[in-house]
């Protein structure tokens, strides 16, 4: 479903991902994600795109800077949208710090998904070009940034293949727990069952072994519990 495209915005190239049809396993959605070194405190990730969505399906795209560890970042960002767009028109995602640290890495992903019922439709497709970092962050404390409320994300890349990335937010310290299940119910890992402080989290999952199939991830802290 990934594949380059002489319909660039400069250059050559561009990179193509297309919701397609797989095996007769239904719609199979592109996913693009690159981990890499990264030593900069930028103001925002950059790229130009064009969209085409089928009934509902929406382009999403995340970043996320790290320092020593994939737990907790030290800036992230998102960009969501499901408007067609023909032309190439150009993102900026602002980036959050949430901490003063300056990061040594860089993870990033660009994928197809649909809010609605999870069922992606074959023929949306997104072009994407140029992707840059710009701008400088201005300094911020930590403090200042924590979030407001308790919140879990959807995973990325969705579907995966071995690993995705599970982000939440703890408004206040509180134990958290954090476990995957297969269709059937089962108990098949659990990431976390410990207390953290508040703050923005970033947890790796590595289904290296596992059955191909659905997988659900069970969030609790404190009394509060979701699933997705």
């Amino acid at each position: 479903p990934v594949t380059r495209t002489t319909s660039a915005h400069s250059g050559s190239y561009a990179i193509q991902g297309s919701v397609v049809s797989f095996l007769g396993f239904g719609s199979y959605p592109p996913t693009i994600s690159s981990f890499f070194p990264y030593q900069q405190r930028s103001g925002s990730f950059t790229g130009y795109y064009r969209y085409t969505s089928v009934s509902h399906d929406s382009l999403a795209m995340s970043v996320s800077l790290y320092k020593g560890s994939l737990t907790v970042p030290v800036a992230f960002g998102a960009f969501y949208g499901g408007a067609n767009v023909g032309t190439y028109t150009k993102f900026t995602i602002p980036l959050q710090y949430v901490s003063a640290d300056t990061p040594d890495s860089c993870y990033v992903s660009i994928f197809i998904t649909d809010g609605d019922n999870d069922t992606l439709h074959v023929g949306s497709t997104f072009l994407v070009d140029d992707l840059a970092f710009e701008g400088t962050a201005t300094s911020a404390q930590a403090h200042d940034l924590l979030p407001a409320s308790f919140a879990l994300y959807q995973n990325y890349p969705n579907p995966f293949n071995p690993t995705t990335v599970i982000q939440f937010d703890l408004p206040r310290e509180s134990h958290v727990k954090l476990e995957i299940y297969n269709a059937l119910g089962e108990n098949v890992a659990t990431l976390l069952n410990e207390t953290r402080t508040a703050g923005h989290y970033s947890e790796g999952f590595h289904g290296t072994g596992l059955s191909r199939g659905g997988y659900f991830y069970r969030f609790q802290a404190g009394e509060g519990m979701e699933s997705r």
